[in-house]
């Protein structure tokens, strides 16, 4: 064990801090590319005492906002707080792919006491979000139970979280690719 870096009183702002990736993606003849960051979070849950683990995902939330400072980054992951919370709140300035292009029926990815949360979102400045294709929940978890006695089962109580995006190649008209956005724009469903 390693002593506490933190002033008496004190805590790490994160028990799972986000992962952070800088990444360079390039077309297929790799004559154009675009520079993404890709924020990974998995904030603070609601265990315990609630009135303190609040103010700590506000602040967690807060830092992660302030990672995406490039016109090209994504934050997404287990928020751990639904819709119009506190935490939530923090990415204002930014688009929450649940509310701007999900259906309210599907805007969930987790099931606590019988009520459908969203608490796993994908988070994109507004720059990037006029590329959204599709995306939102898979649901493969969150609606099924618990396994009894070691039967093959769900693999978290989450739902895992995908958006997929179209980038505009230059010279091609407006008009196309609304047909190429029509056409890549079927929600996820399992079948």
């Amino acid at each position: 064990a390693r002593p506490s870096p933190c002033a008496a009183g004190t805590y790490p702002l994160y028990d799972r801090p986000p992962h952070v990736a800088d990444l360079i993606v390039a077309n297929a003849a790799g004559d154009r590319h675009m520079e993404v960051r890709l924020v990974v979070v998995h904030l603070k849950s609601k265990r315990g005492d609630e009135a303190a683990n609040l103010g700590r995902r506000v602040q967690q939330a807060r830092h992660a906002a302030s990672l995406l400072n490039t016109p090209h980054a994504i934050a997404l992951g287990d928020f751990n707080d639904d819709l119009g919370s506190q935490p939530m709140a923090q990415f204002d300035s930014f688009v929450n792919l649940y509310q701007r292009h999900v259906s309210p029926v599907d805007q969930y990815s987790y099931i606590y006491n019988g009520r459908a949360q969203a608490v796993d979102h994908i988070i994109v400045p507004p720059e990037l979000d006029r590329y959204y294709a599709d995306g939102g929940a898979v649901h493969v978890n969150a609606d099924f139970g618990e396994p009894l006695d070691g039967a093959a089962g769900r693999t978290s109580d989450h739902d895992p979280v995908v958006a997929r995006f179209l980038f505009r190649p230059t010279g091609v008209s407006e008009a196309l690719i609304g047909a190429a956005r029509g056409a890549y724009s079927q929600p996820f469903r399992l079948k």
